[in-house]
Formats: structure tokens, C-alpha cells, sequence
């Protein structure tokens, strides 16, 4: 059987949703019906690897279900949907509000976000989540902002 596209698109919204509740919110996940088919993804490449992961979970639960995505950017996240080609968009920013309006006015589909992955630590919704990682055997146990700052800003004194 295989479902309407808009029942695929739903059930990636469910899962996607799901990652940024706690675990424990949630009731588990029981697929009602067998999926098949395609979910196409456009957007900002720097998301491949979580879209890597979204796309191993979804298909723990509806293994028929395959991947496509092209992932040249938020606007092209935004042009995939606007031409329907695209079934989701994974932008690296918020969506603009003459985006969203414009794909309502093109395509009549009127975006839904949902955030996930997103700020850093003192600028929320700004930018990227960057992690600092050392090697185990460095002796090294906390670095402050400023301090890390002070290592790889360019303004140094």
C-alpha cells in the first residue's frame, strides 16, 4: 500500500517533532499503516549528518520509506518546496516571512517549522551550536567563552 504523500510528509513532522521533546513526553511510536515511497529533502547541507540520523530512525519504523535530498542551502530549502520538489526544507536560519507567504502564494502549501539544533550558547536562534572537543589524555578540563575567545577570535591582544 502506498500512503499519500501528505501522510509521509506527517509522519516525518511527528518524528522530527519528537526530537526535540524529551523522550519520556512522548508515547512510543506505533506505525498504523505500511509507508512506501519517497521523502524529498532540500536545504542547508551542514545538516546532512542529522538528516543522516532522522532518515535511520524514520526507517526503523517504515524501512520502504527512502531518502532523497538535495541540500544546497536554505534557499534552495525554500526554492524546493516553492516548486514542490521538495517535501521538507532544512534551513540553517529562520524561514523569512515573504518566504513562507511566497510558497503559500506559489504552491499552496503553507510551511510549518520546527525547530531542532539550533543557537549557541549565549545567542539563540543567531547561529550554530559549535562544540569544542580535546583528546582525552589533554589535561585540560573547562575552557570559558572568553577563554576560547582569546585562543580563536581574531581579535587578540
Amino acid at each position: 500500500m502506498k500512503a499519500p504523500r501528505h501522510f509521509l510528509s506527517a509522519a516525518l513532522s511527528v518524528a522530527m517533532a519528537s526530537v526535540t521533546l524529551a523522550a519520556d513526553a512522548l508515547p512510543s511510536y506505533k506505525p498504523q499503516l505500511p509507508v512506501t515511497g519517497v521523502l524529498r529533502a532540500s536545504g542547508n547541507d551542514q545538516m546532512a549528518a542529522l538528516l543522516q540520523l532522522w532518515q535511520v530512525g524514520f526507517q526503523r519504523h517504515h524501512p520502504a520509506v527512502q531518502f532523497d535530498a538535495t541540500l544546497k542551502g536554505s534557499a534552495a530549502g525554500i526554492y524546493g518546496l516553492d516548486l514542490r520538489q521538495a517535501d521538507f526544507a532544512l534551513l540553517g536560519r529562520e524561514i523569512f516571512p515573504y518566504e513562507r507567504y511566497g510558497i503559500y502564494e506559489r504552491a499552496w502549501a503553507y510551511p510549518v517549522g520546527i525547530e531542532v539544533a539550533t543557537g549557541s550558547a549565549d545567542t539563540p536562534h543567531k547561529s550554530p551550536a559549535f562544540a569544542v572537543f580535546v583528546h582525552k589524555d589533554n589535561p585540560l578540563t573547562r575552557l570559558t567563552i572568553r577563554e576560547l575567545d582569546g585562543i580563536f577570535g581574531a581579535e587578540r591582544g
